[in-house]
């Protein structure tokens, strides 16, 4: 990148437009990085249970939820994944240990 400082003036020469501004050249200009998180969310599958929120037995929708670091839009490693459960009936979602997620999905 190209910017542009005024000249100085020499003494005993005449100022001309041609010497207004002298082109800098700049060390580094800079890398750009593009890092991000993104986050996956896998059905691991569908039981019948009865609702904490609303005590109602309908189906609920059991997942996993993944975060993963991104560079340059390709997912390197996980951050962080949580277990939880949703209601169909009235669309309350709630976390749950991994342990009773497995159990879970055993059935």
């Amino acid at each position: 990148m190209i910017h542009r400082r005024p000249a100085k003036r020499r003494r005993g020469r005449r100022f001309t437009a041609r010497d207004e501004c002298e082109p800098v050249q700049l060390g580094y200009a800079g890398m750009m990085l593009i890092f991000g998180l993104r986050t996956v969310i896998h059905r691991l599958g569908v039981l019948t249970l009865v609702c904490r929120n609303c005590g109602n037995q309908a189906a609920q929708v059991l997942s996993r939820r993944v975060t993963k670091f991104s560079l340059f839009f390709i997912p390197l490693f996980p951050v962080r994944t949580k277990y939880g459960m949703q209601c169909t009936f009235c669309g309350a979602s709630y976390d749950i240990s991994k342990d009773e997620a497995s159990r879970l999905a055993a059935h």
